[in-house]
């Protein structure tokens, strides 16, 4: 009969389908459950970047879980904020940072896909405000998170200027057409 599947009797291509269909089943609630354990960018136990920089002098040294926004190039790596000015912190991966969780493996995929990503990340580690004829990182700012763990990283749409820690530059581009 045309157009009718039909399976041959006394094999084990029916175990075998009927295997092959448990195990697709129990990898996607696998799946599902990975994404509904992540935790969402927003966050609400995560303090916003721009309040992390104006309590500065009590949090200098201490533990955080920040909330900004990513971006990077050949020379630095920077989280900011557009709520607040001024918000630059260099980001740096600490001696003690926890690879392999699901927010490092998504960060790494959304990195994957651009070199220099735009990206909106939740991280926790160490803040550090810079000293009197101090600064961190090639962009030399006035703050620094040495990051333990990457808890939530959700790519954001491509920018079309650069940021620079200077302020007062900053670089539009052009888009490119394809």
């Amino acid at each position: 009969m045309a157009g009718r599947l039909t399976l041959p009797r006394g094999s084990g291509t029916m175990k075998a389908f009927c295997f092959s269909l448990m195990l697709l089943a129990s990898m996607l609630s696998g799946c599902r459950y990975i994404r509904e354990s992540l935790p969402s960018c927003d966050d609400a136990s995560a303090v916003s970047l721009c309040d992390v920089i104006k309590q500065s002098g009590t949090l200098n040294g201490k533990q955080v879980t920040v909330r900004g926004e990513y971006q990077a190039n050949p020379e630095y790596a920077l989280l900011f904020s557009n709520e607040c000015e001024r918000s630059f912190v260099n980001i740096r991966l600490s001696d003690k940072y926890i690879a392999g969780t699901a927010g490092d493996r998504a960060f790494s995929a959304i990195f994957r896909r651009n070199p220099n990503p735009h990206a909106a990340l939740v991280l926790r580690g160490t803040f550090k405000v810079a000293g009197i004829q101090q600064c961190f990182g090639a962009g030399c700012v006035s703050y620094e998170l040495a990051v333990d763990e990457v808890l939530c990283a959700r790519r954001l749409p491509p920018r079309h200027y650069a940021l620079s820690p200077d302020s007062s530059v900053i670089v539009r581009m052009a888009p490119i057409d394809r």
